[in-house]
């Protein structure tokens, strides 16, 4: 249910959202009184392009809001003008590019007796990737003592996958200078209390990593919350 005051995108109230298969679903309840001007928002959270937003907006019994009294928006963290706006208690949006995405909930017909449900889903084929890391750059040295890195993702990740160790590997070429023969070294990146975010970070449990040639991999294994 939606807490005043939520009445702009940093302070909007967070979806509750229940993850399936390339979909994440939730469902919240809020009023708008006559003091509540500025509507109500909620968060939805990262997206990519190419998800895909679905808004059902439904009135109870007693509530003297209609669907063409309600106006649903979508706007995203890169700034406060609707993408998509529409009066009629259903909203479709496609997402053009990444970002922190929310709903506005406003109406101008307000009493203490306008309320609504707000059901929203986000389809979600687009996997995610890998958008940075702080380990040295392909082909290039470093001096720097190697003890632990953080990677960056595109969208909020599925924790059990990442706090899975078998997802990556971080080998080291050994003396002859090639991977893939015998007297190659793995280390161990971990993680631990990952649960949301775009940045995860690592220690490297047998580092620091010594002088030689390295090769990272992460598992394309690794989905998001919606996998």
């Amino acid at each position: 249910m939606e807490s005043e005051a939520n009445d702009s995108q940093g302070t909007a109230n967070p979806f509750n959202l229940n993850f399936s298969t390339g979909l994440s679903q939730a469902r919240t309840a809020g009023s708008l009184p006559a003091a509540d001007s500025l509507g109500d928002f909620f968060r939805i959270g990262v997206l990519n392009a190419g998800n895909a937003i679905n808004l059902n907006a439904l009135f109870p019994a007693g509530s003297t809001l209609t669907a063409t009294q309600c106006v649903l928006s979508i706007q995203s963290d890169a700034g406060s003008a609707p993408l998509a706006v529409s009066t009629t208690g259903n909203l479709n949006y496609s997402v053009v590019s990444n970002g922190v995405y929310f709903v506005h909930v406003e109406s101008t017909s307000r009493t203490i007796r306008s309320q609504y449900l707000l059901n929203v889903s986000v389809s979600d084929a687009t996997p995610p990737v890998i958008t940075g890391t702080t380990l040295p750059g392909e082909g290039t040295s470093s001096s720097t003592l190697v003890d632990r890195f953080d990677l960056n993702f595109s969208e909020d990740m599925y924790s059990g996958g990442i706090s899975n160790a078998s997802m990556y590997e971080l080998r080291n070429a050994g003396p002859d200078g090639t991977f893939g023969t015998a007297d190659d070294i793995l280390y161990h990146p971990v993680t631990v209390g990952y649960s949301s975010g775009l940045t995860v970070s690592y220690t490297i449990t047998d580092g620091p990593l010594q002088s030689g040639i390295y090769r990272f991999t992460a598992s394309s294994n690794l989905t998001d919350r919606a996998a």
